[in-house]
């Protein structure tokens, strides 16, 4: 009897695994639409033009036959990790390697990546782009300089200068107080009044930053 009853086991368990085997192989897996919250294409979506792509992300494109849009989603498809192509070969569209173009799109390109290998991770420099020129001379950082260079500058400083030395004031109570005002009266105005009224009211703040004037000493 127990031989009969492991029989019967190993014909149910076989009969398991075929079915699942089965389902992954016919693209049958819906929970992982439902899981991902995936759009169930029944065709693709038409060419947008005007160098727009054609939207696949989040898409399920299981039931779909992609076997002749080759050359069609490797110019114009737009997709990610979690676009659900079809299973079944005579399916796959030909020449498209969607998982070799998502590696591929994660190559920085530049030598990044061979950089990297030998240590050079750019870590502790920084690099910024302004467009005016800067007070080369400013004590805030004129000894951090490695490395300035002018495309097309007016030939003297802008107010870029200016911006740097009000840094240091904002370490001080007042100073920061004054600016976190005037800040929080722009971006509360923003969306009330004219363009331009946030930031002459926002300079109310600076009420805040001005010292207030001792009084007379007095003697005891």
């Amino acid at each position: 009897m127990s031989k009969r009853r492991a029989c019967a086991a190993s014909v149910v368990l076989s009969l398991v695994v075929l079915a699942v085997a089965a389902a992954a192989f016919l693209g049958l897996r819906i929970p992982y639409s439902s899981q991902h919250g995936l759009r169930r294409l029944r065709e693709l979506p038409p060419d947008p033009g005007d160098f727009a792509a054609i939207d696949l992300t989040r898409s399920d494109l299981r039931a779909l036959n992609l076997r002749n849009e080759g050359a069609l989603l490797r110019a114009e498809a737009s997709f990610d990790s979690l676009t659900a192509w079809p299973i079944e070969p005579w399916k796959k569209p030909v020449g498209f390697h969607p998982r070799a173009i998502l590696e591929e799109g994660k190559n920085p390109g530049l030598g990044v990546r061979e950089l990297h290998k030998r240590g050079i991770t750019g870590k502790g420099i920084a690099i910024g782009i302004i467009d005016q020129d800067l007070l080369l001379s400013h004590t805030e950082y004129n000894e951090r300089l490695r490395l300035y260079e002018v495309v097309d500058g007016f030939g003297y400083p802008q107010m870029h200068g200016a911006v740097a030395m009000l840094w240091p004031l904002l370490r001080e109570r007042r100073p920061a107080l004054s600016a976190l005002i005037g800040a929080v009266v722009c971006v509360t105005l923003i969306p009330f009044t004219p363009v331009g009224v946030p930031i002459l009211c926002a300079a109310l703040g600076i009420l805040v930053g001005v010292p207030t004037p001792a009084g007379p000493a007095v003697r005891p």
